[in-house]
């Protein structure tokens, strides 16, 4: 297995270089290291260049993780890393795989949304958002959000802000598509769990019917 340090020995001499103006201007051989995961980029340009499919399963393969088996897993250690783009480039790297087989996905998650790691809970809300930022919508839920529920109940007066705006996006996205049903989740919820938690996720859950 090729390690990140042997990687970035091989590819030394491109540490010191000046990004490309254009992404379409970006060496060939620099895309490819980038999306090695063997030097980090230099611009904007590049981190917008990258192609996460490639990215992911090479990092995972370099900190020990087997890329080919439950790729969703080999997502975990980056789902919960401390760095913000870290988190966001793990989940938009399996958003596809999640498309391609969402009832394994959501079975998976279902254990990840009673994890302590805040970051590991509002990865399995923000991974299956059914109209999603920057991706490809999740057509499946965005028809049929009850598909996904069992995840969010659990995440309705999760204690983490960061996971109650991740939950509280979700029903939004649902709500263009499936207005009735999450105003139904949202009184419900309401009457359930009576806390501060919930009022939260519900007032901003609806933002988008309320405002209609």
């Amino acid at each position: 297995m090729t390690t990140v340090r042997a990687v970035a020995s091989q590819h030394a001499h491109l540490l010191g270089r000046k990004g490309a103006a254009r992404i379409a201007l970006i060496p060939e051989e620099v895309l490819r290291a980038l999306n090695m995961g063997a030097i980090p980029t230099a611009n904007l340009n590049e981190f917008l260049a990258i192609d996460l499919t490639q990215l992911a399963p090479a990092v995972a393969q370099a900190i020990g993780l087997d890329p080919s088996h439950e790729r969703l897993q080999a997502q975990r250690r980056l789902a919960a890393d401390p760095h913000f783009g870290v988190r966001e480039m793990a989940w938009a790297a399996v958003r596809d795989e999640v498309i391609g087989d969402l009832e394994a996905a959501l079975d998976l998650l279902q254990a990840w949304v009673s994890d302590p790691d805040d970051n590991i809970r509002r990865f399995a809300s923000e991974l299956t958002r059914p109209k999603g930022v920057w991706c490809a919508p999740i057509r499946a839920l965005q028809a049929e959000p009850q598909r996904a529920l069992h995840l969010l109940e659990p995440l309705r007066a999760d204690p983490s802000r960061y996971v109650q705006n991740s939950v509280a996006n979700w029903l939004n996205d649902a709500s263009k598509t499936q207005g009735p049903w999450v105003a139904s989740v949202c009184a419900r919820w309401l009457v359930d769990s009576p806390c501060d938690a919930t009022r939260y996720i519900v007032r901003r859950a609806r933002r988008t019917m309320d405002k209609a």
